[in-house]
């Protein structure tokens, strides 16, 4: 089975389970991305958010994002 990356943002709704089951994750924006580069790919999400089990992921990173000023 090969590796595959999704990315999103984990923001106000996003949330990270600690007890009694840890490991459950739920991230509000999932948005497509590059599978070689990692990079965000559109401008928009491609969905209303995902759940993780802690079976369903190996590990994550976690990136900042800081808009642009205009």
């Amino acid at each position: 089975m090969t590796a595959q990356k999704i990315g999103g943002v984990f923001s106000g709704q996003s949330y990270a389970t600690l007890y009694p089951t840890p490991g459950h994750l739920f991230i509000e924006e999932l948005w497509e991305i590059d599978q070689n580069t990692g990079e965000f790919k559109g401008e928009e999400p491609v969905s209303c958010g995902i759940i993780l089990k802690p079976e369903d992921y190996r590990f994550v990173e976690i990136k900042a994002y800081i808009e642009e000023q205009e």
